[in-house]
């Protein structure tokens, strides 16, 4: 009986011993730092797409603002300028502004963007300079609304166009938009020149 109890101690401490390797052959930092590996990449990406999502969105916020006063704002010259030039002005920058904005709209919804409604806060204050205006006191004000718009514009668009924190489609976008937005400034400028203003 003591013999047996022997036998059974030793293979008792077999069995332990056994069962008791170094942990080095256990890769345990490993799975870890694979898992910490993964939630910073996780995070990073999350991250990124939340930082595309915000520029994007204020993007075609303003681009929509924007092209909602330069279409209101045009409409009014239709009815308050009594210069040929600048209502013929204004009849470009309905057609190309409601252009422009149906390209806004479409990007906005495929990326489920709300866009505001309205011209906001800045664009009502200029239109509401516009309202009570007539003849050559519109026309004045009206030019000058555009030449400067159309500067700042022109500004967020090629800042966009640079902006790798914008998605390539709000980039491309903003690309095609340019020309458009140049070539009313230079328009602006030039009946800015004929009211020598």
């Amino acid at each position: 009986m003591k013999f047996n109890l022997t036998l059974i101690a030793i293979a008792g401490l077999s069995l332990t011993a056994c069962n008791n390797k170094p942990t080095a052959d256990i890769p345990v930092s490993t799975i870890d730092t694979v898992s910490h590996t993964q939630d910073s990449a996780s995070n990073q990406t999350n991250m990124d797409q939340s930082r595309v999502v915000k520029e994007d969105s204020s993007f075609l916020a303003t681009a929509s603002e924007t092209g909602v006063f330069e279409i209101e704002a045009a409409k009014l010259a239709q009815k308050n300028s009594t210069d040929a030039g600048v209502k013929e002005f204004a009849t470009m920058m309905t057609a190309e502004h409601t252009a422009m904005g149906k390209d806004v709209e479409a990007l906005a919804k495929t990326k489920n963007v709300i866009l505001p409604v309205g011209m906001g806060d800045d664009n009502k204050k200029e239109w509401d300079k516009l309202l009570d205006l007539r003849g050559a006191k519109f026309d004045k004000e009206y030019v000058s609304a555009n030449v400067k718009g159309h500067k700042d514009a022109i500004a967020l668009f090629e800042k966009t166009t640079k902006n790798t924190d914008n998605s390539t489609e709000v980039r491309d976008l903003a690309t095609k938009g340019l020309p458009t937005l140049k070539k009313h400034k230079q328009h602006a400028d030039a009946l800015k020149d004929k009211m020598k203003m």
